[in-house]
């Protein structure tokens, strides 16, 4: 699956709208 690479990214911004991930979200594309 080629979604692996994708997976961390997804589910950082699935987890953005949680309501406390904005600071995730960054980390996650700065990584």
């Amino acid at each position: 699956m080629q979604s692996a690479i994708q997976t961390p990214f997804t589910a950082h911004l699935v987890e953005t709208p949680s309501g406390d991930s904005p600071g995730k979200a960054a980390n996650a594309i700065a990584i």
